[in-house]
């Protein structure tokens, strides 16, 4: 997981500089490897005790603690990915330039 936020951005940027369609193209073939995988190398989950509810997830937020992460998560996501967005207009990056930049601030 860490490798991969440090290097998706730099590889993105390599990708994106060939054509626009790269890094999407790229994101296909990582994506088809994973389900390889995941067909391959994991194990059948066993059948739960009991049925879960879909208010579950919601029902555990009444846990304070997990609250609070949880929001933190949420404002950091947004801020994060709302520098992705506009950061390449206020520092007139290249796409290559932009890939080392975000692949410096995921080491």
């Amino acid at each position: 997981l860490g490798i991969g936020i440090a290097i998706g951005p730099l590889l993105g940027g390599e990708l994106g500089a060939i054509s626009w369609r790269g890094p999407f193209f790229g994101v296909a073939v990582l994506m088809a490897i994973a389900l390889i995988a995941t067909i391959v190398l994991v194990q059948p989950t066993p059948k739960p005790a009991r049925k879960a509810s879909v208010l579950d997830p919601l029902k555990a937020l009444r846990h304070r603690g997990l609250l609070t992460m949880g929001l933190m998560a949420l404002c950091y996501n947004w801020g994060f990915f709302t520098v992705l967005g506009y950061a390449p207009y206020p520092m007139e990056l290249d796409t290559h330039q932009l890939g080392y930049v975000f692949t410096g601030w995921g080491l």
